[in-house]
């Protein structure tokens, strides 16, 4: 059955999946950053006048102070976008018609995207291996498309201004892509592969969000030519469901 986050935010649920965002996995912490967006949303709405809190709400933000939850965002953003990445390979192989796509492909690309980027997201990720890849998409593969939804935003982000103000200004935007992306990703098994990209029944789904249509560019000249001196790796017991067997491409 899949897992469902669900809308008890209203306006505020792109906040809500924040949390989902940075801790897929640990309920505790997701509660206690949670508690601090109910805190500084409610800040930022009755700026200037007096706000009243729960007893919850003033209990999870003393938790989160003293466990760095409300820093869990920005520590798990870099993990978060190559995640996303990954996730975006794997869908841009698929369009582009590689011959098989393949999960050891799609951390290969990304390892070279955040290891050729001098800068990206405001800090130095050169030399970003594949195997900190796999382990970032290993934490982060249940969230990874409202990760790549963030990533293909910010791609449009005007030059100058800030992407983290950018991304919160597009969050239905980035709500509606990702559950584009979570519904084309969960039902796309690539060839000999064991199972689809995102596993249904581990994948965070979004509650009340309609479906979009949307287009990813194919890959671009230099990302074929990175695929052609591809060299999967054997790793013993513990082979990427999305890899095969055969050691070639």
């Amino acid at each position: 059955m899949p897992v469902l986050i669900k809308n008890e935010c209203g306006p505020f649920y792109y906040l809500l999946v924040m949390a989902y965002m940075a801790f897929p996995t640990d309920e505790e912490k997701r509660e206690q950053y949670g508690q601090v967006i109910v805190a500084t949303a409610a800040k930022n709405i009755d700026e200037g006048r007096s706000v009243t809190l729960t007893q919850d709400t003033i209990d999870g933000l003393l938790s989160a102070a003293k466990s760095g939850a409300a820093n869990g965002l920005d520590d798990a953003s870099i993990g978060g976008f190559m995640a996303g990445e990954v996730l975006l390979y794997m869908l841009r192989m698929r369009n582009s018609g590689v011959s098989s796509p393949s999960l050891d492909k799609a951390q290969h690309l990304t390892s070279e995207f955040f290891g050729r980027s001098k800068q990206y997201n405001g800090s130095n990720y050169r030399g970003t291996g594949r195997d900190t890849v796999r382990k970032n998409w290993d934490s982060f593969r249940s969230v990874a498309h409202l990760w790549a939804a963030c990533e293909v935003l910010c791609q449009s982000c005007p030059e100058g201004r800030p992407r983290a103000g950018w991304i919160a200004g597009n969050g239905d935007a980035i709500l509606h892509l990702a559950h584009a992306i979570c519904e084309d990703a969960v039902n796309y098994q690539p060839p000999k592969a064991k199972e689809p990209v995102l596993l249904p029944e581990k994948t965070w789904r979004l509650d009340g969000i309609k479906t979009v249509h949307y287009t990813l560019p194919n890959l671009t000249e230099r990302e074929l030519e990175l695929l052609n001196v591809f060299e999967p790796r054997p790793r013993g017991n513990s082979s990427s469901p999305l890899d095969t067997t055969k050691m070639h491409q």
